[in-house]
């Protein structure tokens, strides 16, 4: 597995494809390289009361939850950048953060890539392989600095 913390050095925001079958070990594998200073982690979940985003910080208990729909990943990002000031945001599956609709995750990457500019943050973006076409895959790309294949 690529060093997390080597590719960061030279990139702000970092896609990270993995295929399907092996998606949730390789974002343990992410979360464990990234420790447990400010960094959090953006997951999808379902609960009682439907879908929901979940962000919580890497080795500890905090957590905050989100309704999912129409922008709530979005709205999610942005109020931990606003309200924890993390260093790193690590997204696991944004296939399944955002509907399944390129253009849709293509915009939301654009956003989140923008802001963290912006911000000074870094990002990964796990992916899995299946929700990346070759189209999708150059559009998300190009708002990425680097790409990563995790097998």
């Amino acid at each position: 597995m690529v060093a997390l913390s080597q590719e960061l050095k030279n990139s702000q925001v970092l896609l990270a494809i993995a295929p399907q079958d092996k998606m949730d070990i390789a974002c343990e594998k992410l979360e464990k390289e990234a420790g447990k200073n400010s960094w959090w982690v953006v997951e999808p979940s379902s609960g009682g009361n439907g879908q929901k985003i979940v962000a919580r910080k890497i080795g500890g208990k905090e957590k905050q939850e989100f309704l999912a729909g129409g922008g709530q990943a979005e709205m999610a990002v942005a109020r931990i950048l606003l309200e924890k000031q993390p260093d790193l945001i690590l997204l696991s599956d944004v296939g399944r953060l955002v509907p399944k609709n390129g253009l849709a995750i293509t915009r939301f990457v654009h956003y989140l890539s923008s802001r963290l500019r912006t911000q000074d943050k870094k990002a990964v973006l796990a992916f899995s392989a299946e929700d990346l076409d070759e189209d999708l895959l150059k559009d998300v790309a190009l708002f990425c600095d680097k790409t990563i294949r995790l097998e």
